[in-house]
């Protein structure tokens, strides 16, 4: 990355995000181009003199900078890529632990709330990162069934096919077209079937959600929560029609 003040100052807002204070992240900037003691970070930044110890001594409660002789007492960064891979998993870690309070507190409200026909209506979503998401979490939530409807086998990339690995407990069945069979993960081959012919691309959850997925030519992904009874209904029996239709997903086709 160019080094200029635009770079510059992006990381730092990143690293801010990331829960740092601006001197914290300023100091730790600072500190990624080699070990330097007080007096130099404190000339360095700018952050005043008086004020370097106690940051420092923050930043080595959170492990990211560490002490490494004294007499001058000099500072670095140990491995800037794990410390900052560090910081980034407890975001992480925060960020679904905040993820999961919300989620089942609006569980909790949605039991108390009538049911009412607003909570059957479609939901439609852009892009490949949301539609991809939506996809892991209902994979992982699926209790009883997951059945897959994909031409092309386009939305089972590499973390999808592990989380669906994972859900042995499911009855997983999934269609896919002949041409794709090469395509197929070894290991998904004895729960798939292949056929001449799909037109549609849908998931459908234990029998209560039906997720229709678009990809139009400029390669932008669309998908439709359908969750009404009626569109889940048909949209399995779609698919139980096509998958008697369809011939066992075996090596030699």
């Amino acid at each position: 990355m160019e080094d200029n003040a635009d770079a510059r100052s992006k990381i730092l807002d990143e690293l801010e995000y990331l829960g740092l204070t601006h001197y914290e992240a300023e100091l730790f900037l600072a500190l990624s181009r080699g070990g330097m003691t007080a007096r130099e970070l404190a000339q360095t930044t700018e952050i005043p003199y008086t004020k370097v110890y106690a940051v420092l001594e923050k930043l080595n409660q959170l492990n990211l900078v560490q002490r490494v002789s004294s007499s001058p007492s000099l500072f670095s960064i140990p491995e800037p890529d794990i410390v900052i891979g560090i910081l980034c998993d407890e975001v992480r870690s925060r960020i679904d632990e905040i993820e999961g309070h919300i989620t089942n507190y609006l569980s909790v409200v949605r039991k108390n709330v009538n049911k009412s026909d607003d909570l059957n209506m479609s939901w439609n979503m852009v892009g490949s990162s949301k539609v991809r998401y939506y996809l892991q979490t209902m994979v992982k939530k699926a209790r009883r069934s997951i059945y897959v409807m994909d031409p092309g086998i386009r939305t089972v990339d590499s973390k999808l096919h592990e989380i669906i690995k994972s859900k042995t407990d499911v009855q997983l069945k999934m269609i896919f077209s002949s041409s794709d069979l090469k395509e197929i993960p070894r290991d998904l081959i004895p729960f798939s079937r292949i056929s001449d012919r799909l037109n549609s691309r849908y998931y459908v959850f234990d029998g209560e959600t039906s997720f229709m997925i678009s990809m139009e030519k400029d390669h932008e992904i669309y998908g439709i929560v359908e969750p009404c009874s009626n569109c889940v209904l048909q949209s399995r029996e779609h698919f139980e029609m096509v998958w008697d239709r369809s011939r066992p997903a075996s090596p030699k086709g």
